[in-house]
């Protein structure tokens, strides 16, 4: 058998020096990749405003209980991302992150970390960068949880502020972390704490203040987010029913929005839209909603807006092509396909209102506006045949009982009461409701007291007790009723009682 013959001295060297290239291209590559996602990281994390919420330190026996330091940080995230949630603001917020969610490249063979980059760039640079620390401290020998103190600390920089301690309590922990963490909001991103107090607030005047008060502090420090806080002001006074000083407050956003930014800031021109709508100004609202898609094509809201102030000038057909345009870009608004069920119906094309208004029923089935429309439906048929009244008003009830403040149900219920030719049940609603401080104007109040009171089946005693008791509850704010209309209806009430020998 013949030998194979011995490879060549050189062919092993060869092979040796091969694989030794090779080894090194793949470290260098590695190296490469690694100094990358270091860059990559580097950049990302100096552009993201950074909240990064450390270690909340914990007493042994509470630890042994679970609630260690990490468990801490991850509840106060949580808290601080229900605010953000709940502030319900399109504004870009910050992110707050658990330590230990944070990336943390290490350089081979070197002795410093991303994070450690990060900081001291973020200070030679003045970037804004915010880190939470505290500490939850015995209140008691036997260090209850309930009895405990939590302290939150935010570092900015070399600026170190603390929280006042807050006991845990009853409210547990978590309701702890939610108080704790509304204060810290307001430090480190002040309009999210402005909007988080107005949403909370509902139709609490005082907490509505809270807001505005907030909001207040963000335009006095000239604060970057100045022009969200003017609108947020606005805000304020729409629910207040004070119209005229929201447009004036939206105004004011817009303006500073021109100065300060955001460039593509449409809220203020469409909740100036809004609010322009509410005192019977449509030409001039509709220009606002206008202005609103200039400033950004996507806001659908601005393209509803304007199909709302068409129809309040009767112009259904253009009205419809523009709620048709905001459900191009959101099929599942209900609202919209509400209003476009109203003009629908206000053109006598019921079948097609029809089947807007069932898909709207379908995707929010529990609306009280969903059966406020139902109820606008059968009332206004060409025929108001009594069934149609009666299954109006069988709607305007169920919205009422979905929704026990929304007014513009309450209202027509009294409407349909005195047409079905039940004043006398239209008349306690009335004072019932004016009673309870739902939004009436007075000039609402005052024809459908004129209306109720003509047709009331009862003693003239107690219509005249019961008219005169309202005259003198609406005698000071006349000002904003028809011109002329409440001096006439006090003389009206006054000669009434008087020939009865009531006054």
């Amino acid at each position: 058998m013949a030998n194979i013959p011995d490879a060549p001295d050189g062919f092993g060297a060869g092979l040796k020096a091969s694989l030794d290239n090779v080894r090194a291209i793949l470290v260098q590559l590695v190296t490469l990749i690694v100094i990358v996602a270091f860059a990559f990281g580097l950049v990302r994390e100096l552009l993201r405003p950074s909240v990064v919420i450390g270690e909340i330190t914990t007493p042994k026996v509470l630890r042994e209980r679970g609630l260690d330091g990490n468990a801490l940080g991850r509840k106060l995230a949580d808290a601080l991302e229900e605010i953000r949630r709940d502030a319900n603001s399109s504004k870009d917020a910050l992110s707050f992150l658990p330590a230990e969610s944070t990336a943390e490249i290490q350089v081979p063979g070197a002795e410093f970390s991303l994070n450690s980059v990060v900081d001291a760039l973020r200070q030679m640079l003045g970037l804004a960068s915010y880190r939470i620390t505290g500490e939850l401290v015995c209140g008691d020998t036997s260090c209850t949880l309930e009895n405990s103190l939590l302290t939150l600390r935010v570092r900015d920089g070399a600026r170190v502020q603390s929280l006042d301690a807050a006991k845990v309590g009853d409210q547990g922990i978590e309701a702890a972390m939610l108080t704790q963490s509304v204060a810290l909001t307001g430090l480190v991103e002040p309009y999210l704490a402005a909007a988080y107090a107005y949403f909370q607030a509902d139709a609490d005047q005082e907490k509505l203040e809270v807001a505005e008060a907030a909001a207040m502090n963000i335009l006095r420090e000239g604060h970057p987010d100045s022009a969200w806080a003017a609108n947020l002001i606005g805000l304020v006074r729409h629910k207040q029913q004070r119209f005229a000083e929201a447009v004036t407050w939206f105004e004011r956003s817009a303006r500073l929005s021109y100065e300060m930014g955001p460039s593509s800031f449409a809220l203020p021109h469409s909740n100036r839209g809004n609010s322009l709508l509410h005192l019977s100004k449509p030409g001039e609202a509709q220009q606002a909603f206008y202005v609103a898609t200039l400033r950004n094509p996507y806001h659908e809201t601005a393209y509803a807006g304007q199909g709302r102030a068409l129809a309040m000038k009767q112009e259904h057909g253009m009205a419809i092509s523009f709620y048709k345009r905001q459900l191009r870009m959101n099929p599942r608004d209900f609202g919209t396909m509400l209003n476009v069920s109203h003009s629908l119906n206000q053109m006598g094309q019921r079948d097609e209102a029809l089947t807007y208004l069932n898909t709207a029923t379908e995707l929010a089935p529990n609306d009280a506006l969903v059966y406020h429309h139902w109820g606008n439906y059968y009332a206004m048929t060409s025929t108001a045949s009594e069934q149609n009244l009666r299954e109006a008003l069988r709607n305007y009830e169920k919205a009422i009982e979905l929704s026990p403040e929304f007014t513009p149900s309450r209202k027509m219920r009294v409407w349909l009461l005195i047409s079905l030719g039940e004043s006398q049940q239209a008349f306690e609603t009335l004072h019932r409701t004016s009673g309870e401080g739902h939004t009436w104007t007075n000039a609402d109040v005052m024809v459908a007291l004129q209306m109720a009171s003509r047709n009331l089946p009862q003693d003239p005693k107690t219509t005249c007790v019961l008219l005169r008791r309202e005259v003198i509850r609406y005698d000071t704010r006349f000002s904003d009723t028809v011109a002329g209309q409440a001096p006439e209806w006090h003389r009206e009430v006054e000669a009434f009682c008087i020939a009865q020998g009531f006054l």
